[in-house]
């Protein structure tokens, strides 16, 4: 049959996510969603190896490993979807080895490498902000949405089981019960300093706790794409089949044994949607003509990183070449030195920041830096931060007219990944 490749266009308007509800262990690219900003078009796939974000006509922008360390049974997926830093923009919060927060540009928050076996996100302190609850055997912490730590705890003498967050007292702030191999179940109320143990075990069927993740209740959607009255049903038999009214549209051959979440998006803006369907380790990008446009590997733990750093913007004073181009030519030519810098701590952290760094440098009238003054950083990195200075003390500028000179420079880290 020849598909309808008109009705397949129109039909990819709308979006869904496909079963099943958890994230298996496995590889499977079990949610995908359209996480597009105003300043960057992207789609983000989670599996319990990490999440991908995927950009404009296919191409892998940025990915971040993951192990999910959450056993079964527990009420929250590994991935949390939400607005923590209220700014109307989602953030992506997983709970594993190691846990992460990764905003929704796709750009690396903060994280934890030694992991959470369970995060909790909500109003902890009853401050009216939201804070992540990172919890592991025996050891408890609160974090602020920007990584600052509110509360921690640790001790022996109790074996946590699973663990429940939710307001139990009506104070207006959440609390958290753990089971305990005992047979009681332990309270945290982060009013005070110490847990204390309840006698018996506690119910949390009547509360719905503070599992309020978008992927969670995504992963429970429609097989359907719709457009109006009309929809297009995505399934899997030897590839990627849409059916309209029980009638076969396309079948798109993909190399995967099966299909589990779907969504669309115009990340290319030319007006016409895309079909971003996710399989066994891969996302595969369909276009409006039913043409199988790129196949993204989803398995993070094989990409690899490129730092790129850039001179911002460099201005001179007093020197006898204060000339812009002049300056920058001076700073690009150490930029190699100052990009190992930055990837070498990516090495070691996969969620180090993106951002930008300004540093006054003094000159003297030989024109080498005789000290320099850090007067921002965005990267919040110690160890980025005294390599960087390293590199500009060591640079030479044309010689300063009254015995010493100024030179202000900014400059920008990012970086991008590989398959």
């Amino acid at each position: 049959m020849t598909p309808n490749r008109t009705f397949f266009a129109a039909a990819l308007v709308g979006s869904a996510l496909l079963a099943p509800t958890a994230f298996a262990a496995d590889g499977h690219v079990t949610y995908v969603a359209d996480v597009s900003t105003y300043d960057r078009p992207l789609v983000m796939a989670a599996s319990d190896r990490g999440i991908v974000f995927i950009g404009p006509n296919g191409e892998l922008f940025r990915g971040f490993h993951h192990n999910q360390t959450a056993p079964d049974g527990v009420d929250q997926t590994f991935l949390w979807v939400e607005d923590i830093d209220r700014d109307d923009e989602v953030e992506f919060i997983g709970a594993g080895s190691p846990s992460f927060v990764v905003d929704s540009n796709a750009d690396p928050m903060w994280g934890i490498a030694s992991g959470c076996t369970q995060f909790f996100v909500g109003d902890f302190i009853d401050d009216r902000n939201v804070e992540v609850l990172c919890r592991n055997e025996r050891s408890v912490e609160v974090y602020s949405f920007d990584g600052q730590m509110y509360f921690e705890w640790s001790g022996g003498g109790w074996n946590f089981g699973t663990c429940h967050a939710d307001d139990y007292d009506d104070d207006n702030q959440l609390e958290m019960y753990c089971e305990l191999t005992s047979g009681n179940h332990l309270q945290f109320d982060f009013e005070y300093a110490e847990p204390e143990e309840q006698e018996g075990p506690y119910d949390p069927t009547n509360s719905p706790g503070v599992d309020r993740s978008q992927a969670q209740a995504a992963a429970q959607g429609e097989r359907e794409l719709r457009m109006g009255s009309q929809s297009v049903t995505v399934t899997y038999s030897g590839g990627i089949v849409l059916s309209a009214g029980g009638t076969q549209i396309a079948t798109v051959s993909v190399p995967t044994s099966n299909i589990y979440s779907a969504t669309t998006a115009d990340l290319d803006g030319n007006g016409t949607p895309e079909l971003y369907v996710g399989g066994d380790d891969a996302v595969f990008v369909i276009s409006n003509t039913g043409e199988l446009i790129a196949t993204v590997p989803a398995n993070p733990s094989s990409f690899s990183r490129e730092a790129r750093v850039e001179v911002r913007s460099a201005t001179a004073n007093g020197l006898e070449n204060s000339d812009r181009d002049a300056v920058v030519g001076v700073i690009e030519g150490e930029i190699d030195r100052i990009s190992r810098c930055y990837s070498d701590r990516m090495g070691s952290d996969q969620f180090t920041r993106v951002g930008t760094m300004l540093y006054e440098l003094s000159v003297g009238e030989s024109g080498r830096v005789s000290s320099s003054q850090k007067r921002h950083s965005g990267l919040r990195n110690s160890s980025i931060e005294s390599c960087v200075e390293g590199v500009l003390e060591g640079l030479t500028f044309s010689p300063a007219t009254g015995g010493s000179g100024v030179v202000n420079v900014t400059l920008n880290f990012d970086f991008v990944d590989t398959p």
